[in-house]
């Protein structure tokens, strides 16, 4: 976070590259309670389509974001993100033929809240 002040002092300025069968990673980071970063992630070609700054990952925002993509030319395949209701209404909403599909790694995490590491059951 130290190293990432600085950054948000001058953020650089995007570009978005409209391809053909992106496939959006799309995560939110949070850094403190009020200053969240979602990136919109294209994971064919390894490179950040849009980012914003927020408070919170919110429906009204998500669904701006993934409108302006698709106005600027970005041709979305498939989704991978954590399963945030907000963003997956906003997927539905926005671009409801797209292929969703939930992050492994959120998946993952969910299961060793939901299961114990020491079951008392067979």
């Amino acid at each position: 976070q130290r190293l990432f002040r600085g950054y948000l002092k001058e953020p650089p300025m995007l570009s978005v590259y409209p391809s053909e069968r992106v496939n959006l990673l799309i995560d939110g980071t949070y850094f403190s309670r009020d200053l969240c970063l979602i990136l919109y992630r294209d994971n064919t070609i390894k490179f950040t389509q849009l980012y914003r700054f927020s408070d919170g990952e919110r429906y009204e925002e998500l669904k701006e974001d993934l409108e302006n993509l698709l106005l600027l030319g970005v041709q979305i395949e498939s989704i991978t993100c954590d399963g945030h209701r907000a963003l997956l209404r906003a997927i539905r909403k926005v671009c409801p033929q797209v292929t969703l599909q939930r992050c492994v790694i959120h998946v993952q995490r969910m299961c060793r809240i939901w299961l114990s590491s020491r079951p008392k059951s067979i």
